[in-house]
């Protein structure tokens, strides 16, 4: 039972890791990908109103 308990927790912790951290690569690049629209849009909108 202990290998067994072992054995589920390390495949869980991997499965784990596996879904979050593509997730946080994902959530960082929308996130910079983000910054830079608004900030090209809020640069824009200057260059508009000026």
């Amino acid at each position: 039972m202990k290998i067994k308990r072992q054995y589920i927790i390390l495949l869980t912790l991997l499965i784990l890791t596996a879904s979050i951290v593509p997730n946080f690569w994902q959530l960082g690049m929308t996130g910079i990908v983000g910054f830079f629209l608004a900030y090209l849009t809020k640069g824009s909108r200057k260059v508009k109103t000026k």
